[in-house]
């Protein structure tokens, strides 16, 4: 669906703005008014993205700027679909994902350390997951050519990133919902990232967890594995992540878990923020 830049837009409601404003994301409702914060448009730009790739290279320890490129997309991603997710898990609705209406505020090492996205306009409601994530793709594709570009990493590695992002965000926001709602967010969640694929392959698959409480009971929380690298472990001191490929599914489970038992407390408070009534 396609809207001229400048129609109308209904906006997000007040329980979720104020639930984003509140939380631990690296969201702002307003952007900041240092050169450090930029359109979005932006990171469409190829040789944008060589600077980019060049300086988290370096920030990470590799001379491997293809390196740099994928994880600082990443990077980038990781802080766009936490609030992107927030609001389809309350409303159903997807935020306006056109480019020149996001800002992103990126450090002198290539990281995006905050998004922004005035007024949270609404582009649609009743969005099924399978929508949610057509328009996320929408919206990464000219960014993951660029980096692609840039860098001469290959897309199916680019987007599992962007992948792992969407999982991690959809992780994100199911710790912050009722208990009670959280068994259809996971299905939902589910056929999400179902439908973020690559050449016809899936890029990361959704794995429940089971974390004791203390004095409490066990809560259902879940994680991902991944199906692509993101190469870090390449980088100097840096070492795989907890979904990587690489690691043998052991050891995988074991940082999960570790990393799911030690962020228990929610980022994001979505629990009085109304039930959310996904599209079909």
């Amino acid at each position: 669906m396609h809207v001229a830049a400048d129609a109308p837009r209904a906006a997000a409601g007040p329980a979720v703005a104020q639930a984003l404003a509140t939380s631990t994301l690296a969201f702002r409702t307003v952007p900041g008014h240092t050169p450090d914060w930029i359109t979005v448009d932006a990171l469409t730009d190829s040789a944008r993205w060589r600077d980019i790739a060049d300086r988290y290279s370096r920030h990470i320890g590799t001379p491997h700027t293809a390196i740099g490129g994928v994880c600082a997309l990443q990077h980038y991603t990781g802080r766009l679909l936490q609030p992107v997710v927030a609001v389809w898990a309350v409303e159903a609705a997807v935020l306006d994902l056109q480019q020149h209406r996001w800002w992103a505020r990126l450090d002198e090492e290539g990281a995006t350390r905050e998004v922004s996205c005035p007024g949270l306009p609404i582009e649609r409601f009743e969005v099924t997951p399978e929508e949610l994530t057509a328009r996320i793709r929408e919206h990464v594709a000219p960014l993951v050519s660029a980096v692609c570009e840039a860098t001469g990493i290959v897309e199916r590695v680019a987007l599992g990133g962007v992948a792992a992002s969407f999982a991690g965000a959809l992780q994100v926001c199911h710790q912050g919902i009722p208990r009670s709602r959280r068994s259809e967010f996971r299905l939902q969640a589910e056929r999400a990232v179902a439908h973020l694929r690559c050449g016809g392959r899936q890029l990361v698959s959704l794995v429940d967890l089971d974390i004791e409480r203390q004095q409490s009971p066990t809560a259902a929380v879940f994680s991902h594995d991944r199906r692509t690298c993101c190469l870090i472990r390449l980088g100097r001191a840096h070492r795989e992540c907890d979904s990587c490929p690489q690691l043998p599914e052991s050891e995988r489970r074991r940082r999960q878990h570790s990393t799911a038992f030690r962020s228990l407390r929610p980022r994001i408070d979505l629990r009085s923020a109304g039930d959310p009534i996904h599209g079909s």
